[in-house]
C-alpha cells in the first residue's frame, strides 16, 4: 500500500489521503570507484629471492566509493481506501509513479596484518596475499530524492579476513 494522493476535501479544511495496491519494480545501479594499495616489505633472510618459498609482510589500506540510485516504478494501481485527516492544510500532491533516489556509501580497509608468500621455479610461479584488516563502513541514515547536503551518516564497523 502506498499514498498516491493527497487532496483538499471539499467545503473543509481537511485533507483526503488516498492509498492503493500497486506492483513494484524496483532497480538499483552501483557504480564503485575506490583504490587500494599494499607495499611489500622484506623481511630479511625470509625473504631472500634464492629461497624456494619467500615471505614479505605486506599491509594493505583500500578506499572504496559507491554511489547507487535506487527507482522505484509502480504500475497497476488499485485504489483501496481514502483516509480524511483532520486539520488546516490547503494542499494537494499527486505522487509519480516513478521515484529515485541516491546513495553514497563509503569504505575504509586496514590491513595491519598482512604478508605475501611467493613461491617460483621452473614449473610453477605461485604468489597468494592473506590480510587481517579493519573495515569501517559508512552509509547515510536515509537516502536522498535530491542531495546529499546536511546527511548524517552512520558508521559499521567489523574485523575480516581475506586471501
Amino acid at each position: 500500500m502506498r499514498t498516491y494522493k493527497i487532496d483538499k476535501a471539499a467545503n473543509s479544511t481537511a485533507t483526503y489521503s488516498y492509498r492503493e495496491q500497486t506492483d513494484l519494480l524496483t532497480s538499483k545501479v552501483s557504480d564503485n570507484l575506490g583504490a587500494y594499495m599494499s607495499p611489500i616489505v622484506n623481511l630479511g633472510r625470509i625473504s631472500h629471492s634464492q629461497n624456494s618459498v619467500q615471505l614479505y609482510y605486506s599491509p594493505s589500506l583500500e578506499f572504496v566509493w559507491r554511489r547507487t540510485r535506487t527507482t522505484n516504478i509502480y504500475s497497476n494501481g488499485r485504489n483501496r481506501d481514502s483516509i480524511l485527516i483532520s486539520g488546516n492544510n490547503n494542499v494537494q500532491i499527486d505522487f509519480a509513479p516513478k521515484s529515485v533516489q541516491y546513495a553514497n556509501e563509503f569504505n575504509f580497509n586496514l590491513g595491519l596484518l598482512g604478508f605475501f608468500i611467493a613461491h617460483k621455479n621452473k614449473q610453477i610461479s605461485v604468489r597468494v596475499h592473506m590480510s587481517t584488516s579493519i573495515t569501517s563502513r559508512y552509509y547515510p541514515e536515509r537516502v536522498s530524492n535530491i542531495s546529499s547536503e546536511n546527511m548524517g551518516y552512520l558508521r559499521q564497523g567489523d574485523i575480516f579476513f581475506t586471501g
